[in-house]
């Protein structure tokens, strides 16, 4: 170094080998020592002095201060170069090229003894290799990589290289990607990696670069604890342990805070998409609820029209057989007619007559009638419309039957979906499946179905009214569908023979 360049400042917390101190102490105090001293001990003090001594004796001086100047310069270069921070370190270091691995180690004392430290760590044999079984058992045991280490343990033994010497794990560390790593890599490595961010000012501070971290590794106490201050032990030990797999294996793995925020991103965008999906699903299930209701009022107001019709029905029937029971009666009081007193009462009598009137006047009208067109109904015709009638509604009656088991499955299936809506979890749950459109689905058979019953019902009851009135004679009024079928399925014959007519000009139907 040119002794004109400016001294490099000293770290007075790194140890300076004792040699080299004593050396410049010596240098400094011979520097220190004034022209007359320095005469004094030279050897022609005890003569008298002359003009050719007097400049030797300057001569002397001279080229002992000289000498002083640059033994001072020397030591404060090795004291900067050899014992100085990371960020020291790289600025003497600069003067040396990446290849130059013995410039690099001259300048980097320190690192050096990091690095053959923990080749003794991880040596167990101390046959001075490390071996694939030792560098396993240090990944496993003192790292604590259970499962994920294959690669690193492949990059340590880089080019299948078996044995690792001290060289070349001090060549490997040299080449490595964190020896180059800046202060900012430095202290991100230390809040990510190590998750100790609280200490990342102190690094900052003493700009820690990759360089230091051997010195980081070995746990050296001294630098850890009195230079950048961190005093908590499982800190320190947690430090060491992350610089160790650092400086041997390469970078560190994914820490997982990557990870961890990019989770983080998808559950809260999942926890978004699904409160989306449930107030949508809860706003269709509310509209599928307005319209089931108004399908179940639908079905009611059916199934009303429907027991209407029935009591209709049952009114008609009775009015039906009112009527043929006057028949019977005016008739019976017809045949009695001729044999009542003459006490009897006039107004009576005149009824009577009237009545017979009436009934004589329908006579002829059917008298001619039968005579014009020459054709009555067959003997057995009214038991057989009797029969149809039975059957037709003893299938009226299936029918509504089905109808009202459906009515029925619709009402439990809608109480069922209002028990399930009662709850917070029934709620979330009965808007993702398909009950509710199952349950609308079944109120609305329910209600074409009771539908389709009153219509048929309405239909039945006019058409066999209108045959009634045109064949003159009784239908839904009948002995029964048994004795229906007993009387027609066991005669022979009987009841299909028809009838012609007298009349010369008929023809016979």
């Amino acid at each position: 170094q040119h002794p004109d360049a400016p001294p490099q400042p000293i770290h007075y917390h790194q140890q300076v080998p004792p040699a080299a101190v004593a050396s410049s102490a010596q240098d400094r105090s011979l520097s220190r020592q004034p022209p007359s001293s320095l005469a004094a001990t030279s050897p022609q003090q005890s003569t008298p002095p002359r003009p050719l001594e007097a400049r030797n004796s300057y001569t002397v001086l001279s080229q002992a201060m000289s000498q002083a100047v640059h033994h001072e310069f020397d030591f404060l270069f090795l004291i900067s170069g050899t014992y100085g921070s990371g960020a020291m370190a790289g600025d003497v270091g600069g003067a040396c090229t990446i290849d130059d691995i013995d410039c690099l180690a001259h300048h980097d004392q320190l690192g050096m003894e990091a690095i053959r430290s923990l080749h003794r760590q991880l040596d167990d044999d101390d046959n001075g290799d490390i071996d694939l079984s030792e560098s396993d058992d240090f990944l496993r045991e003192e790292l604590k990589y259970d499962s994920g280490y294959e690669k690193r343990h492949k990059a340590f033994h880089f080019n299948d290289d078996m044995h690792i010497s001290v060289k070349e794990l001090w060549e490997a560390w040299l080449r490595s990607e964190v020896h180059n790593w800046t202060v900012d890599q430095t202290t991100e490595w230390l809040a990510q990696s190590v998750q100790l961010p609280q200490y990342v000012h102190l690094f900052r501070l003493h700009k820690v670069t990759g360089k230091v971290l051997p010195r980081l590794a070995v746990n050296n106490m001294h630098y850890v604890s009195n230079v950048l201050g961190i005093k908590d032990p499982i800190h320190k030990q947690k430090i060491a342990l992350k610089a160790m797999d650092a400086v041997l294996f390469g970078p560190p793995r994914e820490t997982g805070t990557r990870w961890k925020d990019l989770l983080l991103v998808t559950l809260l965008l999942t926890a978004i998409i699904g409160s989306w999906y449930a107030y949508h699903q809860n706003k269709s299930a509310k509209i599928h609820i307005r319209r089931m209701a108004k399908d179940v009022e639908g079905l009611l107001k059916a199934e009303v029209a429907l027991k209407e019709m029935q009591k209709e029905l049952e009114q008609a029937r009775i009015e039906q057989e009112n009527v043929g029971k006057e028949k019977m009666d005016l008739e019976r009081r017809l045949r009695e007619a001729p044999t009542l007193s003459s006490s009897s009462s006039d107004l009576e009598l005149q009824q009577l007559k009237q009545e017979i009137e009436v009934l004589r006047s329908e006579l002829n009208r059917a008298e001619v009638e039968i005579h014009d067109h020459c054709w009555t109904p067959p003997q057995g015709l009214q038991s057989w419309l009797q029969l149809t009638y039975e059957l037709e509604n003893k299938h009226h009656i299936r029918k509504r039957i089905m109808a009202e088991k459906q009515l029925e499955q619709a009402r439990e299936a809608c109480e069922k979906l209002r028990k399930k809506r009662s709850s917070l979890v029934g709620a979330f749950v009965s808007t993702h499946g398909k009950s509710i459109d199952d349950v609308d689905r079944s109120i609305v058979e329910a209600r074409n179905a009771l539908n389709d019953v009153t219509n048929d019902l309405q239909e039945r009851m006019h058409r066999w009214k209108q045959i009634e009135t045109m064949l003159g004679f009784g239908i839904v009024n009948n002995s029964g569908i048994a004795h229906l079928e007993n009387l027609l399925y066991n005669r022979n014959g009987v009841a299909g023979k028809t009838y012609r007519c007298k009349h010369p000009n008929a023809t016979a139907v």
